[in-house]
This record gives structure tokens, C-alpha cells and sequence, in this order.
């Protein structure tokens, strides 16, 4: 689940991670390999579920829609080795 948001001139989306672990390594991995400087604002647990707030920063549409697509592969893979159950 992505949702674009604004606030305070600083463009953010939020994620619904599952786990923050991976997330974090993921972003990490896709800011080093891509060149872009996403962060996370903040992180938030809407009744069970973990979503984390990142700052887009100066990425691109593209940027975004492409690190959607690197943390879904990665937590596929997870899934599939039996390391992560969601």
C-alpha cells in the first residue's frame, strides 16, 4: 500500500512494511545501488500493522515506483526461502 503525501513542503509516501528489518535493509541497498537518498520519517503501527513514512527526498516518480517494485522482490524472496510468513 502506497499513499503519496505532503506536508510542510517535504513530499513523503507510506509503506506497509511487515517488517521493519527488512524494509530498512532494502531502502538501504536500493539507495546505494540506485543513487537516491530516500529516509524514513517515521514509522507507525496502525492496529498490528507496521507502515513506515518515507521522505522522497529529490527521487523521481519513477525512483519510488521502482523501490515499490525492489521491496516487493525482496520480500518475495523472503517468502519463498520460508524466512517471513506475511
Amino acid at each position: 500500500m502506497l499513499e503519496n503525501m505532503k506536508e510542510e513542503q517535504q513530499e513523503w509516501f507510506k509503506v506497509a512494511v511487515g517488517s521493519l528489518d527488512l524494509f530498512t535493509d532494502t531502502l538501504n541497498s536500493f539507495n546505494f545501488s540506485y543513487k537516491t537518498n530516500f529516509t524514513i520519517k517515521s514509522v507507525e503501527d496502525w492496529d498490528g500493522v507496521e507502515f513506515a513514512m518515507v521522505n522522497i527526498n529529490d527521487a523521481s516518480v519513477d525512483d519510488i515506483f521502482l523501490f515499490g517494485s525492489y521491496f516487493g522482490v525482496a520480500v518475495h524472496i523472503k517468502r519463498k526461502s520460508g524466512e517471513i510468513d506475511f
